[in-house]
């Protein structure tokens, strides 16, 4: 088939390499993620997919080190989570200024996150998180990337400790944030208050301390705020009673000293999980846990959000698990078959639809 131009066997139980299509010049788009396949990806190959658009290999079994042609071609999606791939991140980043959605999570990866990721541009989407990265993490080069919407770097306990850099305070498109287990010291910065469209701040797992910034209160559409496991003191803040759309907060193992029952006088409807420590009265919490119950709230709180590829990518809905809520990420819909964050690209209800008379039928929608 070597004028096929888009290749979709997403979710099979296919085997064998990749390679196999490398006689398929005249490919834009290939998405064979969610298989068994095998191989590494090469430079020799990639060259052969030299119109490449959109690359989704995710959730299979490829191994070996990123090719460094990766960041040269003109790729606008690179999704490789859930492989095997190892090695450092080529480091040719500035050579491709039209990527917009790059996710390499669930990997082996070592080395630093160059600072030439400042290149990046137009990166909209950036997940890098469950790798073993080390170094410290670039402040300057992330705070230009302005257009993005998504920071995963969570799950990376080799990076240098450091606190959280408030010169991304300037990531204003910013929806979610997640620096889960990255040895994250200092205060929470007053700076993140700044970003409007923060729906997810997950700092758990860290060694924070000092007092919970009251101008997190000021992010109206914050849903999920997750604190659990740091350092934290002082009294716990009422302004976060004020966004609208709160649904789970964390605060359990840290040092938090009261402050609750104002809170509580106030707190969102849509609040459904709110878990602390069982020093103080509470009681508007769902749950409050003891220092010596190690088993008190331990299920993994981290918002794996594999994005969807039906010729763009979207993100549907938040998981995190199994018992845990399932949320529209607008927060704004009716329902969960409301409005999906595209990042700018269309959605599948915009690339598909069928017509019945007068009236549009939505499809090609998850």
């Amino acid at each position: 088939l070597k004028t096929l131009k888009d290749l979709n066997l997403e979710r099979n139980l296919l085997t064998g390499r990749i390679d196999t299509l490398h006689r398929c010049r005249k490919l834009r788009f290939l998405a064979l993620g969610e298989n068994e396949l095998t191989g590494s990806l090469t430079d020799s190959l990639l060259q052969q997919w030299s119109l490449l658009t959109d690359l989704d290999l995710s959730n299979n079994k490829l191994q070996g080190e990123l090719p460094s042609e990766l960041f040269s071609m003109t790729l606008k999606v690179i999704d490789l989570h859930g492989n095997g791939f190892n090695g450092t991140i080529p480091d040719r980043h500035a050579a491709n200024p039209a990527l917009e959605f790059l996710a390499l999570f669930g990997n082996q990866l070592t080395g630093t996150i160059g600072s030439n990721v400042e290149k990046l541009v137009n990166l909209r989407h950036l997940d890098l998180s469950r790798n073993k990265l080390e170094g410290d993490l670039p402040k300057h080069p992330i705070a230009k990337l302005v257009k993005l919407k998504y920071l995963f770097l969570a799950f990376n306990d080799k990076l240098n400790t450091g606190p959280i850099p408030p010169e991304w305070s300037s990531l204003t498109e910013l929806v979610d944030l997640s620096l889960q287990q990255t040895n994250r010291n200092g205060t929470i910065p007053g700076g993140l208050g700044l970003l409007q469209n923060l729906a997810m701040l997950d700092l758990q797992g860290n060694k924070l301390s000092g007092k919970i910034h009251s101008d997190i209160g000021n992010l109206p559409n914050l849903k999920f705020l997750l604190l659990k496991d740091n350092l934290l003191t002082g009294e716990f803040p009422v302004t976060l009673a004020s966004p609208l759309y709160l649904n789970t907060l964390l605060i359990d193992d840290n040092n938090i000293v009261g402050g609750m029952e104002q809170f509580c006088d106030q707190m969102p409807e849509t609040l459904n999980t709110f878990v602390a420590d069982d020093e103080f009265s509470c009681s508007c919490c769902t749950l409050q846990c003891n220092d010596s119950n190690s088993t008190c709230n331990n299920a993994s709180w981290f918002s794996q959000q594999d994005p969807v590829s039906n010729y763009q990518y979207h993100r549907v809905q938040y998981k995190f698990n199994d018992d845990d809520v399932i949320y529209p990420i607008t927060g704004k819909e009716e329902s969960i078959q409301g409005f999906y964050d595209t990042f700018g690209m269309p959605t599948d209800q915009d690339l598909f639809q069928k017509y019945d008379g007068d009236e549009a039928i939505e499809g090609g929608g998850n």
